[in-house]
């Protein structure tokens, strides 16, 4: 029963590793078949977005190939593909239609990601780093380089869905967190407590 207990956070962080990574897959397979088949996206800096997100899919496929034949991943290989992923997010989002480029949305799986791994602690801290680089792509967008593609209302609106998703997948884990709390204490009660409310009734 010790061992179990001792095992089971790193079963638990496993198979959420293998869930973010397979997710990760999806998302950078479709989003390369998705650019192949709209002859207007991305319509800048075209053949630097369809080479960085080939090598996102590659990277994507290495990490969902070392995470399925390892029984526990590294220990700092969540924190170091976070890192990857929002570094390669930024990189797309800027070589194809900045603020406005429809990569934006991955932003939300970053968030998800972040709060699987770290709970709100997670979902805050990547929606802190997600906002301000965003921001700072923003302005530089729209102040130094004088995009005329540059669409003001849809910046701050996609900026405050940002902040709003943070806060609401904090919650989100918050609660879970709680909720984990709680029933590790439930479960950790003495057995014989437990015989003498069952004879009390």
């Amino acid at each position: 029963k010790q061992m179990v207990g001792v095992l089971l956070p790193y079963y638990r962080q496993t198979r959420t590793e293998r869930l973010i990574a397979t997710g990760r897959l999806v998302v950078a397979a479709f989003s390369l078949v998705a650019i192949y088949l709209d002859a207007y996206e991305p319509s800048r800096y075209e053949q630097i977005a369809y080479s960085a997100l080939a090598a996102y899919l590659v990277y994507a496929a290495v990490i969902v190939a070392l995470l399925w034949s390892s029984l526990t991943p590294p220990i700092r290989l969540p924190l170091i593909t976070h890192v990857v992923d929002l570094a390669a997010f930024f990189v797309l989002i800027y070589f194809t239609e900045g603020p406005t480029s429809p990569f934006f949305v991955y932003f939300v799986f970053a968030l998800i990601s972040a709060t699987l791994r770290w709970h709100w602690q997670g979902a805050l801290w990547t929606a802190a780093v997600a906002l301000s680089g965003f921001i700072g792509l923003g302005v530089y967008t729209g102040e130094v380089l004088q995009d005329p593609g540059f669409q003001l209302n849809r910046f701050v609106i996609r900026s405050v869905y940002v902040a709003v998703v943070a806060v609401l997948l904090g919650y989100l884990g918050e609660h879970q967190e709680r909720l984990q709390r709680e029933i590790s204490e439930l479960a950790s009660w003495p057995v014989g407590l437990s015989e003498e409310a069952a004879n009390l009734v």
